[in-house]
């Protein structure tokens, strides 16, 4: 088995809230297999929340389309939360709209935008790949987060972000994405110059006078800007919430029912919702051990109530196996009947 069973599994699960990235995808593409048990989850009544702190395009075609194309053109018993859900999704329309409450929040303001973005590129040192061509070697062909192609000169006008491009598919959030490679692989920040990067966007948003309205986060894909006090515990309350409200049965009452998924210590917050009892949804970590390692003694380890964890935790091993750990996972609670709708 691809993982063990450290806790209580609630004996009803009838909601699931999941993270996406490195839990249903493998080299960044959604497992089939996990999203067909996804169809057979919803056939039964079963709710499903889907958070990823990716942008509303990355998501619609990294898990609806291809839920589409299996045939599933409905899913009334689903949520699709990017940016944690800052952005909501229409699953029908595939069309997105923002949180209303955020309509006059600082980071939401072009001009802000604008000059942020400035700290990583400008017109003179990123180019669409259709406009630069002609350009020769002097220009090297980079990716950003979502595959989309640009050329990036070597030399020219120094900018001191110049590792990271600005993402143009973040509406309520906002990210400093690190380039890919024409295979989409990319190299890691090391921590110091995250913190170097970090310090120069600070001194921008002090400029600008909005630094205590934002929360900076470094990750190794990216740095990401957010509305203070906007995580994974706040977003796991938002769809409890939102259940509720469909349903007639208290928020409480749901968490008992409710397994939630992620690979990396940012998703133990799905854990402890917002304004409610800490530890109160469970918790299945299938990332490799080196995200589990990282925030052992973290703070953030201790308000979640991890019940199902990969083997690659035990055996310190880190490949990225989260979709094949998940996959095994939802066959298991499939073949023992744990799944039963509110």
């Amino acid at each position: 088995m691809l993982f063990e069973i450290c806790g209580c599994i609630p004996k009803a699960i009838s909601h699931i809230i999941w993270d996406v990235g490195g839990v249903r995808t493998d080299k960044d593409k959604v497992d089939p297999r996990i999203c067909e048990l996804t169809a057979e989850l919803e056939s039964q009544g079963i709710y499903q929340s889907f958070i990823t702190g990716r942008d509303a395009e990355w998501l619609i075609n990294m898990e609806i389309q291809p839920l589409k194309e299996l045939g599933l053109f409905k899913m009334p018993h689903a949520m699709w939360l990017p940016e944690l859900g800052l952005v909501h999704v229409d699953y029908e329309k595939e069309d997105f709209y923002i949180e209303p409450s955020l309509a006059n929040h600082s980071l939401l303001q072009k001009k802000i935008r604008d000059e942020l973005k400035k700290l990583s590129h400008n017109k003179e040192t990123v180019m669409p790949w259709a406009t630069a061509e002609g350009y020769g070697l002097s220009y090297a062909k980079r990716l950003d987060a979502n595959g989309k192609a640009f050329f990036v000169p070597h030399g020219g006008r120094s900018i001191e972000m110049s590792n990271y491009i600005w993402s143009e598919y973040k509406h309520a959030s906002a990210a400093y994405e690190v380039w890919r490679d024409e295979n989409g692989d990319f190299a890691a920040i090391g921590q110091d110059e995250l913190l170097h990067f970090k310090s120069i966007i600070q001194a921008k948003l002090q400029e600008l006078h909005c630094l205590h309205d934002i929360d900076i986060f470094l990750l190794q894909s990216c740095i990401s800007l957010w509305p203070k006090g906007i995580d994974k515990a706040w977003s796991a309350y938002q769809v409890l919430q939102s259940i509720s409200e469909r349903t007639g049965i208290s928020a409480e009452q749901i968490t008992k029912k409710t397994l939630a998924f992620g690979d990396s210590a940012s998703d133990l917050p799905f854990s402890s919702p917002k304004n409610m009892p800490e530890k109160s949804i469970v918790f299945a970590f299938v990332g490799p051990y080196v995200s589990w390692q990282a925030y052992e003694n973290d703070s953030e380890l201790s308000r979640a109530n991890v019940v199902i964890k990969s083997n690659a935790v035990r055996q310190k091993k880190d490949e990225p196996k989260g979709a094949k750990v998940t996959l095994e996972i939802m066959n298991y609670l499939m073949e023992k009947n744990y799944f039963t709708p509110l």
